[in-house]
């Protein structure tokens, strides 16, 4: 599968696992309750959209604390490559990476944790990124597909 076609899938995946949480009867409780918690507001944009992110990939709910992305698969009726993308986004490593190089569509990071290089690919426009350079320090959480 063509590199842009996989980015997108991973998007929608990303994007429909945001509405689950949202509509979810067993979710949306606790999902609405913790944006209260933290005092964001559903129209705060970004501020949104990063309490999001944060929910779905360190929130475990329930007396077993299944994580968001297992109820996700448990609950979706999903095909067996979006599956991969979810199995893949429950091993995502959050860590601080040094910027060493920047790439047309992604960046060379060093992990200052395990000391260890990754080439990533950006899910996102290499635009948004303008600004930071080689030697700065981002927060990142990447995943392997």
């Amino acid at each position: 599968m063509p590199v842009i076609e996989n980015l997108q899938q991973i998007n929608d995946i990303i994007k429909s696992i945001a509405l689950f949480i949202q509509t979810d009867e067993e979710i949306r409780p606790d999902f609405l309750e913790y944006m209260k918690t933290i005092g964001v507001n559903p129209a705060s944009g970004a501020a949104f959209q990063s309490a999001c992110f944060t929910y779905i990939f360190e929130r475990n709910l329930g007396e077993e604390h299944k994580s968001i992305l297992k109820i996700y698969l448990e609950k979706a009726d999903l095909k067996a490559a979006e599956k991969k993308i979810v199995k893949a986004l429950t091993k995502a490593v959050s860590s601080v990476y040094e910027i060493k190089k920047i790439l047309k569509n992604g960046f060379e990071f060093y992990n200052i944790i395990n000391e260890k290089k990754y080439d990533v690919t950006s899910l996102i426009k290499m635009t948004n990124f303008r600004g930071i350079g080689v030697g700065q320090y981002i927060v990142a959480r990447i995943f392997n597909m």
